[in-house]
C-alpha cells in the first residue's frame, strides 16, 4: 500500500517536556520473534493465522495466531512466562548497559483474571511478576520495583498516566513496561468456547484468538538527553473512560460515550494547533459490538481526523493481544518511525477491556 510522503511534525506541534519518550522497545507475536521482523511482516500484510493443537468443545482444532517458535506443549501460565522471558531478553540485550546505571521500575500488564489465586496459593500474576522481576534484576545487577496491572487491554491507559506522574516526581528514572497475553491455554479455550466467543467459519461474531508480548522503556525527554539517547517515539497524555456496552449485556454499542470522550481528550491539544490525526490503531477483533462502537466514535470525531485516514486493526491478523495491545501499537509505530516510513507522523491508539474500560493516547515521531 502506498502512503503519502511523510515528514516530521512541525516544531510547534511537538510534545512538551512532560510527555513520555520511548527509547527501547521489543515485541514478540505470531509474525515475528522481535519488533523489527513482526512489524515488517505486519506492514507487508501478512497474517499469523494457523491451526492450534488445542480443540474446542466439539473436538475440532481451533484457529489461533500462535508464536511458532514456542514449544507447542507449553500452555497457560508456562506459555505466558516463556513469552515474557523472550521479550525481556530481546529488550535487555540492547537496553541493559543503559538501564543498569539508572533507577528502574517494572510494570507488568496482564489480562483480567490473572490475579485469581491458584491451588498453589499464588496467582498467575504474582508468579509471573516474581520471575520477570528476577530476570530484569539479574540482567541489570540492581534491584527494581514492580507493579502489576491485570485489567486487560485498557490497563495501558492508567499505567501511562501513573508513569508520567512518577517520572516527573523522579520516583525512578526509567519505566520498563511489559505486557503479555496468550489464549494458548486449555482453561482459556474452554471458557471462551462455553461463551461461544471463538471465531470460526460458523461463528463470525467472535474473537480471533492469539498471543504475544511487548515491552518498552519510557523516560522523560530530559532524562533521555542526559543518558545520551535519541527517542524515536513520544507518547502524549492518556485518557481512560468507561463504556456501558460489554459482551455480557445488551447496552447499545453505538452509544460509545466512553471511547468518544477518551478520543476527544487526547486529540484536543492537536486540534488546538489546527492539525488532525491521520493514523489510527484499534484493538477491535471480530466481535461486532466493538466494531459498532469504533464506527460511532470515528463519525463523531471526524472533524479531528484527517488524511490518509488509515485504520490499523492488528487483532484481525495477529489475534487477540489483550494486555500487550497498547505496547505492540507503540512498538510497531516506533519501527516505522525509525525507518522513516509511517503513514502519518501521529497515531491515535485505542484499547478496550471486557469490563467496558476504554483507553486512548496519541503517539508521535520524536
Amino acid at each position: 500500500m502506498a502512503f503519502p510522503s511523510w515528514s516530521p511534525a512541525p516544531p510547534d506541534a511537538r510534545p512538551s517536556e512532560d510527555a513520555l519518550s520511548v527509547v527501547f522497545w521489543s515485541a514478540l507475536n505470531s509474525l515475528g520473534e522481535n519488533a523489527r521482523s513482526a512489524a515488517t511482516a505486519f506492514r507487508a500484510g501478512a497474517t499469523g493465522l494457523r491451526e492450534c493443537p488445542l480443540i474446542d468443545g466439539a473436538g475440532e482444532p481451533i484457529t489461533l495466531c500462535s508464536v511458532p517458535t514456542l514449544d507447542p506443549l507449553l500452555e497457560g501460565a508456562a506459555r505466558l512466562d516463556a513469552l515474557a522471558q523472550a521479550t525481556l531478553a530481546d529488550l535487555l540485550g540492547r537496553a541493559a548497559p543503559t538501564l543498569s546505571a539508572t533507577r528502574v521500575k517494572l510494570f507488568l500488564l496482564l489480562d483480567e483474571g490473572a490475579t485469581v489465586p491458584t491451588i498453589s496459593g499464588r496467582s498467575v500474576a504474582e508468579e509471573l511478576a516474581l520471575r520477570a522481576r528476577d530476570f530484569v534484576q539479574n540482567h541489570l545487577g540492581s534491584r527494581v520495583g514492580i507493579e502489576i496491572d491485570a485489567t486487560g487491554a485498557a490497563g495501558i491507559g492508567s499505567i501511562l498516566e501513573r508513569v508520567e506522574k512518577e517520572l516527573a516526581a523522579v520516583e525512578y528514572e526509567c519505566a520498563l513496561v511489559l505486557g503479555v497475553h496468550s489464549d494458548y491455554s486449555i482453561a482459556r479455550v474452554a471458557e471462551l468456547d462455553a461463551a461461544e466467543r471463538i471465531h470460526s467459519s460458523e461463528n463470525l461474531d467472535a474473537l480471533l484468538l492469539g498471543e504475544g508480548a511487548a515491552a518498552l522503556v519510557l523516560v522523560t525527554p530530559v532524562r533521555a538527553r542526559s543518558l545520551g539517547l535519541a527517542p524515536v517515539l513520544t507518547v502524549g497524555h492518556a485518557a481512560t473512560t468507561q463504556d456501558r456496552a460489554r459482551i455480557d449485556n445488551d447496552e447499545s454499542a453505538f452509544e460509545a460515550a466512553g471511547l468518544t470522550v477518551a478520543v476527544r481528550r487526547v486529540v484536543e491539544p492537536i486540534s488546538a494547533l489546527g492539525e488532525r490525526v491521520g493514523w489510527m490503531s484499534s484493538d477491535i477483533n471480530f466481535e461486532m459490538f466493538r466494531n459498532y462502537e469504533l464506527q460511532a466514535t470515528i463519525v463523531r470525531t471526524q472533524s479531528r481526523l484527517g488524511p490518509p485516514q488509515l485504520l490499523d486493526t492488528p487483532c484481525h491478523r495477529l489475534g487477540t493481544l489483550g494486555a500487550a495491545t497498547g505496547l505492540w501499537q507503540m512498538a510497531y509505530a516506533a519501527e516505522l518511525f525509525l525507518r522513516g516510513d509511517p503513514p502519518s507522523h501521529r497515531c491515535l491508539c485505542l484499547q478496550g477491556s471486557d469490563d467496558g474500560t476504554r483507553s486512548a493516547f496519541v503517539i508521535s515521531a520524536a
